[in-house]
């Protein structure tokens, strides 16, 4: 019934720095042929702290942010996807949807200074809800509504529940 979208559900082509990347789109051809012959997908790291090295999600803030949370020992996580994933996420594009969220309660909670998901696109997709509809920008990078941010955020998401539940 609801969609509170925290600003990292928009993903294409656009937004996947990775896609500039010389020879990217020969290692998806090559990675789908090794699919058809029955061979698993090929591994792509997500981040890292090498700005010459090719990930999914460049520069500091992802790198740093993951470091934080997977410092655990218990932690699982690996720092890679398969590049049929990524494949997927080149695909997805919400933006042909945007106009049917209404009349479902939308909130958007936007980092103003997101590199991971871009702002201006953040907000250009907000546009194109036709509401009702709730807009929080914060002051901060992609990765603060999930830390230093979380308690800002996630108050003003039980607000809205609250209010549109």
């Amino acid at each position: 019934r609801f969609k509170c979208d925290w600003s990292s559900d928009v993903c294409s082509s656009d937004l996947l720095p990775i896609g500039s990347v010389k020879g990217f789109q020969q290692m998806l051809d090559d990675d789908r042929m090794r699919r058809l012959s029955g061979k698993p997908s090929m591994y792509m790291k997500i981040c890292s702290d090498d700005p010459n090295e090719p990930v999914v999600f460049p520069g500091t803030e992802t790198f740093n942010f993951m470091q934080n949370y997977t410092g655990d020992p218990k932690c699982t996580w690996q720092n890679k996807v398969t590049l049929r994933s990524i494949d997927f996420m080149l695909e997805y594009d919400v933006m042909g949807y945007m106009e049917y969220i209404s009349p479902t309660p939308l909130l958007m909670i936007v980092s103003e200074y997101d590199t991971t998901t871009p702002t201006d696109i953040a907000l250009d997709h907000f546009a194109m809800v036709p509401g009702p509809k709730q807009l929080m920008v914060i002051d901060a990078d992609h990765y603060a509504a999930y830390g230093e941010k979380f308690a800002e955020t996630s108050a003003a998401a039980r607000d809205f529940f609250s209010a549109n539940l």
